[in-house]
């Protein structure tokens, strides 16, 4: 979902994929069950990611960077 706006406190979504086996992990609602198996190991580097620049939000996308990159060109131009 392109745009969608993170501003939740990225430990407590850490924990929450932690505390989760992988097939407890299918059944979250909204996570897609092929992701359960790599959702920890990302949103750990969002997390990480997140705290190093002091990052109070971030912006998550389904699709790919260059998707990211059109829209964000695409407005500034409005």
């Amino acid at each position: 979902m392109f745009g969608y706006n993170h501003a939740m406190d990225m430990w407590r979504q850490v924990r929450l994929f932690h505390d989760k086996t992988v097939t407890e992990r299918k059944e979250i609602p909204g996570l897609e069950p092929k992701r359960a198996d790599v959702i920890l190991a990302g949103a750990c580097l969002i997390e990480r990611i997140m705290t190093s620049f002091h990052a109070e939000k971030v912006i998550v996308s389904d699709q790919g960077v260059r998707y990211g990159l059109l829209y964000e060109q695409v407005d500034r131009l409005k």
